[in-house]
């Protein structure tokens, strides 16, 4: 299951989400050499963050990802300014802005709300099927003999 992963000047790079959340986010940072502080995440082209900071570091990433999407990597930050918690973010991406104009709104009302959207909810994998039944990583599902015969 391959996901792209857009960062810096519009870079790519694939990466397989049937892994720990810890080696997924440890191979980020090696392979983009990334330098920061703060949390990785990573959101999907909606605005719509997978908080892998909040999961077990074994747990598998697979249910999480959707196969094939496209996926913007994000710096989770908080501060204390005045005593107030600050929490900002910044995806390692240039120039979303740009690409994405509604990235901004959507990610600033997760992280200070720590939800996600109710625009966008995360796709399961039921809404991801096709009509005859089959997941787009299978092949599709061929009519059964019971299907094909009339009732007289």
């Amino acid at each position: 299951m391959l996901i792209s992963l857009l960062y810096g000047d519009s870079q790519c790079l694939l990466l397989n989400g049937n892994c720990s959340c810890r080696n997924f986010v440890d191979y980020i940072k090696a392979e983009c050499k990334f330098e920061f502080e703060g949390t990785l995440d990573i959101c999907d082209e909606n605005g719509t963050l997978l908080h892998l900071p909040n999961k077990p570091t074994m747990e598998n990433l697979a249910h999480l990802l959707i196969p094939r999407a496209i996926y913007i990597p994000v710096v989770l930050e908080t501060k204390r300014v005045n005593d107030k918690t600050v929490k900002n973010f910044s995806p390692l991406l240039n120039d979303w802005q740009k690409k994405y104009p509604v990235l901004e709104k959507k990610l600033k009302h997760q992280v200070e709300k720590g939800k996600r959207p109710a625009e966008s909810p995360p796709k399961s994998k039921k809404d991801r099927m096709r009509p005859d039944g089959s997941s787009p990583g299978e092949s599709p599902k061929r009519a059964s003999s019971n299907r094909l015969s009339r009732k007289k």
